[in-house]
């Protein structure tokens, strides 16, 4: 679902590397991992993430995004485009 510099992106802001794993992580991983960004806590009772705090890890990750496009240019040519 996601190309491979914003799923290893996102990869490394959850887990707090600079590593990303070579194998990308399921669409369940990702939407989790994208809802944590958001600020979902995952406890127990907590359920399923909503549509809002996918939106706001979605906007985090593509800050990040465009982040990493403007300090590496030469790099990381992705075009994030408007979200």
């Amino acid at each position: 679902v996601f190309e491979e510099k914003v799923w290893q992106t996102l990869y490394c802001l959850v887990n707090n590397t600079g590593k990303p794993p070579k194998k990308p992580p399921t669409l369940k991983q990702a939407v989790f991992m994208l809802a944590r960004l958001g600020g979902f806590l995952g406890r127990k009772g907590d359920g399923d993430p909503g549509v809002k705090v996918l939106w706001r890890g979605l906007r985090r990750l593509y800050d990040a995004l465009e982040v990493l496009k403007t300090l590496q240019p030469l790099l990381f040519d992705l075009d994030v485009g408007n979200v």
